[in-house]
């Protein structure tokens, strides 16, 4: 049966949009983001709707309302029934917003069909208080179970969401639509092995890697990051949207974290409708021209071991684990099974959203791919690379135009890490050009696709244009959130419950300390911190001691790296 419970808000109106298309023709106009006037989409004319017989002929007006959080009991209709109530006031208070003789409701709230206190019922008592003072001739709920009806007859809007609409493996239902029945055992192939080798974490100390490995399920944390301006446009939006929010937070039972988490709200963008056509009907232009950058491109910038990395490896393991979750558990390695719930189960308690699709991730570092595009005297597009990739993991050869298609049917995550390991003085003009050019690759099959680049802000010149990136600079670690991260650290590193509490105490003497709190702000430099207590028993309260100490490991950490940087600090470092 087809479900509802992952679309986002913007994903459910462009769903809406569609079928509104399907069921009252070409002559729909659709709205996008922004002060929608009540409305997602409108027509006016005759029409076969609700039925060939029984004709609307007039001004129609097509609302969307989707719930993010569904109770599955009254309270859905409840705030269903305060939602559609702050829409009709808008025709009472906004007097030259234009009145519908027809209006359409669309919501994937499943809405109990008992004539007196049911669902349909209450929502229906609202409408007649309305009706009358608003001039609607006819008003048509389509809840959960209509909308499921009208997809049944609209295979092509059916096959456009099927990775929002299916609730079990997606990655087959995808497939099966490219008529390329092998891909059902290669793709699962690709994410559980990527699974598995992209589940440690590599903390380096000293020099040298920690010996015992540290999963990534277990050690993280999301990043606080410095949020993008917010429009006035955008501001008065979302004071409208406020309007009856008191509805739904009373039903809250969960205290709500006002900190800005990247991974967060990469979750919150992965789960809208990230086409271009989707994104075009969305964004706002002004005089012809484009006012925001696209909502699909990110720029995640931090300083170095202050996270970039990481992000992209955990929302990278986050998508392979939806999908594998979904697949078959029979068709999978225990070992690789048994990986997939402790993932999801850190995304949880991280408060991360799993909602909208499963997309299918690629993660690319560019170091990598740099030093591939200059042996390639005729340049590699980073497609063919992901799929030369792709086919060694999986042994079996599967070609850039195969991969190419597959971002065409599959909601995609493309994560491409370390721009600021790439010099001005390589081939950065040529791999920047790549990253324009994969844009090409996407739009030719209309790709649904987040795409996400790390680096640091140090010699990055905007290379990667305001006008379409989104750049979200990550921000400094609070005290707490050291803590929490050194917490986890212990966790993993100390069997000892004492000698955990120990140095769990010396740390957080040392972010209460002013001398010594500007040490612990980000995840690498809690790292090397941890590692001076663990080696040390204590913090060095000296502070050339600390500074010697603290700029050694993280000498010896960048050295491991590639790169002319690193490379000078191999040459030229004085041995400890």
């Amino acid at each position: 049966m087809l479900t509802f419970s992952n679309f986002s808000p913007q994903s459910f109106e462009r769903l809406v949009q569609a079928l509104s298309v399907r069921i009252l023709g070409p002559g729909v106009v659709v709205f996008g983001a922004g002060p929608d006037g009540a409305r997602e989409a409108t027509f006016e004319g005759t029409v076969p709707f609700p039925s060939s017989e029984d004709r609307w002929n007039g001004y129609i007006v097509v609302q969307a309302k989707c719930r993010e959080a569904m109770k599955g009991d009254a309270r859905d209709a409840t705030w269903l029934t305060a939602q559609l109530k702050q829409e009709f006031q808008k025709f009472i208070t906004r007097k030259n917003l234009r009145r519908p003789e027809y209006y359409i409701i669309a919501t994937n709230v499943t809405l109990s069909p008992e004539p007196k206190g049911g669902g349909k019922a209450k929502v229906e008592k609202l409408i007649d208080q309305y009706k009358t003072r608003l001039g609607i001739k006819d008003v048509a709920i389509l809840s959960a179970d209509e909308l499921r009806a009208h997809l049944e007859n609209a295979p092509e809007v059916r096959r456009s969401y099927t990775a929002w609409l299916t609730p079990s493996d997606v990655l087959a239902g995808l497939i099966d639509q490219i008529a390329k029945p092998y891909l059902k055992q290669v793709l699962p192939l690709a994410l559980a092995r990527d699974l598995r080798q992209e589940r440690d974490v590599r903390l380096r100390e000293a020099g040298r890697e920690t010996e015992k490995p540290i999963y990534l399920d277990d050690l993280f944390i999301d990043l606080p990051f410095a949020a993008p301006a917010i429009s006035k446009e955008d501001i008065d939006d979302a004071d409208e949207e406020d309007k009856g929010a008191e509805f739904d937070h009373a039903e809250d039972d969960e205290p709500e974290d006002d900190s800005i988490r990247v991974v967060a709200q990469l979750l919150l963008c992965a789960a809208d409708k990230l086409d271009n056509e989707s994104i075009a009907c969305n964004s706002r232009l002004r005089k012809g021209r484009r006012t925001e950058p696209q909502p699909n491109r990110v720029v995640v910038l931090g300083g170095p071991g202050q996270g970039k990395s990481t992000i992209g490896q955990f929302l990278a393991q986050v998508s392979r684990a939806r999908l594998l979750s979904e697949h078959a558990n029979s068709a999978l390695n225990p070992q690789t099974a048994d990986l997939v719930a402790p993932i999801l189960e850190r995304a949880v308690k991280e408060g991360l959203s799993l909602q909208g699709p499963a997309r299918f991730p690629i993660r690319i570092d560019l170091p990598i791919y740099a030093d591939a595009l200059q042996k390639t005297p005729s340049g590699q597009s980073l497609i063919a690379f992901a799929a030369d990739r792709l086919s060694r993991n999986v042994d079996q050869p599967i070609a850039a135009a195969e991969l190419r298609t597959w971002l065409g049917t599959c909601p995609a995550l493309i994560i491409l890490d370390g721009l600021d390991e790439v010099p001005p003085s390589g081939n950065r003009t040529e791999l920047l050009k790549s990253i324009d050019a994969l844009w090409d690759d996407l739009a030719l099959v209309a790709a649904d696709v987040l795409v996400v680049v790390t680096t640091r802000p140090q010699g990055y010149n905007d290379d990667l244009s305001a006008n379409y990136w989104q750049h979200w600079e990550l921000s400094p670690l609070t005290p707490s959130d050291a803590m929490k991260f050194a917490s986890r650290l212990a966790q993993v590193r100390l069997s000892d419950p004492d000698r955990r509490d120990v140095i769990l105490a010396e740390l957080d003497r040392a972010a209460a300390d002013a001398s010594t709190m500007l040490l612990l702000s980000s995840p690498l430099q809690v790292t090397i911190m941890f590692g001076i207590s663990l080696l040390k028993g204590a913090i060095p309260q000296d502070r050339w001691e600390l500074f010697e100490r603290y700029y050694t490991l993280l000498r010896d950490r960048e050295a491991q790296k590639t790169g002319a940087d690193a490379k000078l600090i191999r040459d030229f470092s004085l041995p400890s």
